[in-house]
């Protein structure tokens, strides 16, 4: 029989939750590793829906950076 433990202590700050610009040159090939072809249909989605929260850069943008 085991036991899940539920009371222990975790060593994490609100902030590192929070949702972080992501780059597509980084992102792109690790859901083409992993077949996620779903994911990669949805950047453009994701882009505008989490555009006042975060950004996901184009490949555009991070040449200009």
């Amino acid at each position: 029989m085991a036991r899940i433990e539920v009371n222990v202590p975790i060593d994490i700050e609100v902030e590192d939750l929070q949702l972080k610009k992501i780059s597509r040159s980084e992102i792109e090939p690790a859901l083409q590793k992993f077949e996620l072809q779903f994911f990669l249909n949805q950047i453009h989605h994701l882009e505008q829906q989490f555009s006042g929260l975060a950004g996901i850069k184009s490949l555009s943008e991070e040449s200009e950076s």
